[in-house]
């Protein structure tokens, strides 16, 4: 059986429904916060994210003002 946090597992006790068993419950290892892939992950995520809500923005519009399609 795998190792159960009991801290973790107390947390999650209230949401379940009858029936309802923790087979794994843990914490991520609070010391590691950065991999060392992340220093080119992180950029790339933040560039891919702001083109594409800059995308989603022009689309609609809301960049330029509204636009209005013609009569």
């Amino acid at each position: 059986m795998p190792f159960i946090d009991q801290q973790a597992s107390m947390k999650l006790q209230p949401e379940l429904m009858s029936g309802e068993r923790i087979l794994w419950a843990g914490m991520p290892n609070p010391s590691v916060i950065f991999h060392s892939t992340d220093w080119a992950l992180v950029p790339f995520s933040l560039l891919w994210g702001g083109s594409v809500l800059f995308m989603g923005v022009e689309s609609f519009g809301w960049w330029h003002g509204i636009r209005t399609r013609p009569a």
